[in-house]
């Protein structure tokens, strides 16, 4: 795999450009995402760009228990997983909030 190195100048642009609500393309070990701040605005966007059907989920990462519990309905066993696995590579399917 190819290691892209960014400057400090690079992450203050892609930084800038997340608060202002744009859509940032990143690479990945295997296909490119599409990233933005969660808010509305924004994610409507990368529906739109993906051609994507609004009934269809978007993966999210979070950054800590208290963001995953803003967004989703935590069951007891996902609790368990998450104080035993995280932080770390793993993936929890949650229900989402509105």
């Amino acid at each position: 795999m190819k290691t892209i190195k960014y400057t400090k100048m690079d992450v203050d642009k892609i930084i800038d450009g997340l608060l202002q609500g744009q859509i940032i393309a990143f690479p990945t070990d295997t296909v490119f995402g599409l990233a933005c701040i969660a808010e509305k605005d924004a994610i409507n966007r990368i529906y739109q760009v993906k051609g994507r059907d609004f009934n269809k989920p978007l993966p999210m990462m979070c950054s800590s228990l208290q963001m995953i519990s803003e967004v989703a309905y935590i069951s007891q066993n996902a609790m368990k997983l998450i104080c035993e696995f995280m932080p770390g590579a793993i993936t929890i399917i949650f229900k989402k909030k509105e």
